[in-house]
């Protein structure tokens, strides 16, 4: 059994951690504990391309794809982009910018 408690440090919504889980069993390569937390980890680093880890997830499942790969899901967000199906997002701000930003009490004083 995967525990998928963690899922949510890496951006990726019970759901999509389960319809993952489950994708993976339809193929036939179930998933070690430690082989989901690595996908967890891909996917967060596909935020960097501008979608959800839960997107980056999505477009492993409809492509396919065993696993979750950022330069596939780079390739296929470019592919996307160049085909006018798929709106890239800018790169996320960083977790410490995005606090920064929130917590600023500059105009307080």
């Amino acid at each position: 059994m995967i525990d998928i408690s963690q899922a949510h440090l890496y951006g990726v919504s019970d759901e999509a951690a389960l319809e993952f889980i489950e994708w993976r069993k339809s193929i036939k390569k179930p998933l070690t504990q430690r082989a989901f937390e690595r996908a967890l980890r891909e996917a967060f680093k596909c935020t960097g391309l501008g979608v959800t880890a839960d997107r980056a997830i999505e477009i492993c499942i409809d492509k396919g794809w065993q696993g979750i790969t950022y330069e596939y899901v780079k390739a296929e967000l470019g592919r996307r982009a160049e085909a006018g199906k798929e709106l890239v997002l800018k790169s996320p701000e960083s977790i410490e910018d995005f606090v920064g930003r929130v917590t600023d009490r500059g105009w307080a004083h």
